[in-house]
């Protein structure tokens, strides 16, 4: 019996995880093993990723994501075989060959399990193989294959009996039952799977001429119309070897077939042919007779024909569809975590825009808390529109009050007319002393978040289409605790995603938000139960339960009180225990480092700020490590640490600790300190912060603007700077400032840094430009320089 990723159940297949998942994911077989263990211990990825670096070899967080789901896709590939293997095996005798056996075990991929499992499936009619069983041919067949005995095809003629009714239906029987047998031989599978990625094949896509007038009755039927096919006229005749596809031609093309547009073949080289059917014909003794050479040929001819060539076709399609989708959702999970760690807009009150034409502009004015201090609609355009001066005194008074500097403009309906109007109106100075600068901020998902229920019970005296100028105000002031409350996918950062399966998706992007949320850290004593439940380790019902218990008891003095919440374990606490943050803000704080016997991270007697109930020592106690994302595991070891640098652990975070941790050499410390590699590495970042340190400050912070261009001046030459707004397979698109993003092809990126093999949403770049359509509202970039280079 092989690994099994049941504990108690020993599995039949006959291929490791570990190695699978190893070949799949690109990593060393120990890591391999290691992330199985991780796994069915339930630990999350960012615990994985920040605390677990020895055992996962230091790989981000995006490849532990990869791993989880290829474990996941083993999991059901183990219980697949399984049950096709004891379904076929209760069939009867006979059915459950050690050759068919042995290929079910072996098989790799779902669609192998399809192929051996689809003649026993009860749905079947039975297969020509199965039909010239019934008839009598087995006996002959197995002597064809075994090479024994004298063949005489004649003697199993009979015309009574339907299927042996002439010497050619014997021969033909035979045939089908051997080209079956072929079919499901694990060495030909083997010999198919190992040619899969050969270089020599190519996909040949062409337009499928549409007949108008069944077209008509199609779409009368449907009640929809027929796509635009001029969408998809690069692909009306194309050809490429299949290695070389891109993940954005793959779905564009799998969805122009799905709407009948194009015809799509996949065409393989005429040796693999040959070399499959030259295997198969391998397994059969050497001694035949001519006439039993012949009946193997024909069979392995109408093996490959009939079962292996369609398998390998499916096979190649649904892998060039995997590692589309995959890259697809790798693209706009990396787009979406760069949007979440936009670095916040601190220490400003903001004006938020929702533009709009009919229904006016939507104004919302935060305070530096993000508290909302008044809103307001503005008729800035069309049929309604308000006098110039009337709408100047409007947005000048809004300033001038709130001392407001800052203002977000949605980047919907109207942003450009809103955009104008509001840098026409800095440039003339109405807003003077104040000096006013605005950024456009994507509004995806903004009014999916107004109407629903988080929003109302934010805001329930506001109506919807004004806190989606409230929630465009707050984006920019703390873009991660903002979109955390919109489903991802309405953020707008990705393409395909419909080509994706949306359970695929959608996991994949809430394990991002999870992956953010936690690296950044989050106050446990502030943070909204949304918020909370985004925590690695924390659900739903924990952060209701954490904010229940924040209500009755007061604040949270150290992490270990999160103990005494209902629904939290040792192994919830593990996961999310380095990831919230609990500030010093009580009085009367006593050090519980300062006694050196006491244990770091031992559970300590603890008290309840609220009720004033004292420890025999103090009235409360809180730990400065709770301020950092050294996990409570490790406070012993950063505890011995410090000490052998002559600091106490209530100095953490001040200037002279963080310079003395900052040349700290992380292998003889952690010999030092009888810890491992890893570990001590995540303890010297932590202490080398400060305790108001934010990951976010070290990715591109929004790109604010005084005045605005127009496509029209734009010409072939001219140098802009912008920032990049989306990430795609082909390139990214840069917003420009003028209203409309530019395409900065992949082939048009040659100069970016070493180290960086593409560019992020959010990098901020100088470009130029190589091509302008005004009429079509499309730019050709080409990248000069990455701006924001660390």
């Amino acid at each position: 019996m092989s690994f099994s990723f049941s504990r108690t159940v020993p599995s039949l297949v006959s291929w490791s995880p570990a190695d699978l998942l190893s070949r799949k994911c690109d990593i060393e077989r120990r890591v391999a093993e290691n992330l199985i263990a991780l796994f069915a211990e339930e630990n999350t990825v960012p615990f994985i990723s920040r605390y677990r670096k020895e055992q996962t070899g230091n790989i981000d967080a995006s490849a532990i994501r990869k791993a989880l789901h290829e474990y996941e896709d083993l999991k059901r590939l183990e219980t697949k075989a399984s049950s096709i293997h004891n379904a076929i095996s209760k069939l009867g005798k006979g059915k459950l060959t050690p050759n068919l056996s042995r290929s079910i075990l072996k098989a790799e991929t779902i669609e192998e399990l399809d192929h051996l499992y689809a003649p026993f499936k009860p749905s079947s009619k039975g297969t020509l193989a199965e039909r010239a069983r019934n008839y009598g041919l087995q006996p002959l067949a197995d002597q064809v294959m075994s090479g024994k005995g004298k063949l005489n095809m004649e003697n199993s003629v009979n015309p009574d009996i339907e299927g042996r009714q002439s010497k050619g239906d014997v021969i033909d029987g035979v045939v089908n039952i051997i080209a079956e047998e072929i079919a499901k031989d694990f060495k030909t599978l083997e010999c198919m799977r190992d040619l899969v990625s050969d270089r020599g094949i190519t996909m040949e896509v062409s337009k499928i001429e549409s007949n108008k007038k069944s077209e008509t009755l199609e779409n009368s039927k449907n009640n929809r119309p027929r796509p635009t096919a001029y969408k998809f006229e690069n692909y009306f005749q194309f050809a490429q070897p299949v290695h070389r596809m891109q993940s954005h031609q793959i779905l564009a093309i799998n969805r122009g077939e799905s709407l009948k547009i194009l015809r799509v073949k996949i065409i393989t080289p005429e040796f693999i042919k040959h070399r499959i059917i030259n295997k198969s014909m391998s397994r059969f003794p050497v001694n035949h007779c001519e006439s039993a050479k012949l009946i193997i040929e024909k069979a392995a001819e109408r093996s490959f024909t009939k079962f292996i060539h369609p398998l390998m076709l499916r096979s190649i399609r649904k892998g060039l569809l995997r590692t589309a989708q995959d890259s697809s959702v790798e693209s706009f999970s990396a787009n979406l975590r760069n949007l979440l760690l936009t670095p916040p807009v601190k220490g400003h009150p903001v004006i938020g825009i929702d533009p709009g034409f009919a229904n006016g502009c939507k104004i919302g004015v935060v305070s530096v808390s993000g508290e909302i201090l008044t809103t307001l609609v503005v008729y800035m355009h069309g049929r309604n529109c308000e006098p110039r001066k009337a709408v100047c005194d409007k947005l000048q008074s809004l300033v001038k009050r709130y001392n407001c500097s800052r203002v977000a403009i949605g980047n919907g309906t109207a942003c450009r007319e809103t955009e104008s109007a509001v840098a026409e109106m800095i440039s003339s100075g109405l807003f003077k002393p104040i000096a006013v600068s605005y950024c456009i901020v994507n509004e995806s998902g903004a009014s999916v978040y107004s109407v629903s229920d988080t929003a109302a019970s934010e805001m329930p005296e506001l109506d919807a289409t004004l806190r989606s100028a409230v929630s465009i105000a707050r984006r920019l002031q703390d873009p991660l605790v903002e979109l955390v409350k919109v489903d991802p996918k309405h953020l707008g950062v990705g393409m395909y995603q419909h080509d994706v399966p949306e359970t695929r998706l959608l996991h994949s992007l809430e394990s991002v938000v999870q992956e953010c949320v936690s690296f950044v850290g989050v106050d446990v004593n502030y943070a909204t139960e949304c918020l909370l439940a985004k925590i690695a380790g924390i659900n739903k019902t924990r952060a209701k339960n954490i904010v229940e218990w924040r209500g009755k008891h007061g604040r949270f003095v150290n992490r270990s009180q999160l103990m005494e919440v209902k629904g939290v374990g040792e192994k919830s606490y593990q996961q999310f225990a380095g990831f919230v943050r609990v500030s010093n803000e009580v009085s009367e704080i006593s050090d519980v480092h300062s006694e050196t016997k006491q244990t770091a991270g031992r559970k300590r007697k603890l008290v309840n700020a609220a009720s004033g109930v004292r420890s025999k020592k103090s009235r409360v106690m809180w730990d400065p490590l709770d301020r950092t994302s050294v996990h409570p595991e490790s406070y012993d070891v950063a505890t011995r640490f410090l000490l052998s640098l002559g600091f106490a652990v209530s100095q953490v975070g001040s200037p002279a600790v963080c310079a003395a941790v900052a040349e700290a050499e992380v292998d003889s410390v952690a010999v030092a300190m009888r810890t491992t590699r890893g570990n001590m590495s995540q303890i010297l970042q932590a202490l080398r912060q400060p305790l108001d340190y934010d990951v976010r400050t070290e990715t591109t912070s929004p790109l604010f603007r005084t005045q605005l261009s127009r496509i029209e001046e734009l010409r072939v030459g001219c140098v802009l700077s912008g920032r990049v707004d989306n990430v795609v397979d082909f390139g990214a698109f840069v917003d420009v400032g003028v209203g409309v993003c530019g395409l900065l092809h992949v082939s048009n990126m040659r100069v970016l840094p070493s180290g960086r093999r593409t560019l992020q949403l959010g990098d901020r770049v100088e470009v130029s430009v190589v091509n302008v359509d005004v009429n079509r509202k499309r730019i050709g970039l080409k990248l000069d320089q990455l701006l924001n280079v660390s």
